[in-house]
């Protein structure tokens, strides 16, 4: 499968199966959402693998463009995410203490099966 690719094709490759693996195994659970925790340092070195090629491309390529492309999107969701955050922290009561965050969202999101959204139904 991977005889024809060089080393560091081979450890891109062994990054994205050690992190789709993860996902895609605990994203089938419903109350073990922090399982997906090992997954993250993968990510991160992709990420950091496809960061260097972006820097090490020419000025205008296509490279470039993608990643200007996508640092505006990213760019847009947080703080999109951010104003959403900021704003139903100032609007919402505080939940009554001793409160299971699985509780306040199935009372909030009938149709959820914590955190998914599958109807549980």
């Amino acid at each position: 499968m991977a005889r024809g690719l060089e080393d560091q094709e081979r450890a891109t490759l062994l990054l994205a199966v050690w992190a789709l693996v993860i996902l895609v195994f605990f994203s089938f659970s419903t109350r073990q959402e922090y399982y997906v925790l090992p997954a993250l340092p993968a990510l991160a070195v992709l990420c950091g693998i496809w960061l260097q090629k972006e820097a090490t491309s020419p000025a205008g390529g296509a490279l470039r463009r993608s990643g200007l492309r996508f640092s505006v999107v990213l760019l847009a969701m947080g703080v999109l995410g951010f104003a959403m955050a900021i704003f139903f922290a100032a609007t919402s009561q505080p939940p009554p203490p001793g409160t299971d965050i699985a509780d306040c969202c199935s009372k909030l999101l009938p149709c959820t099966n914590f955190p998914w959204g599958i109807c549980s139904t």
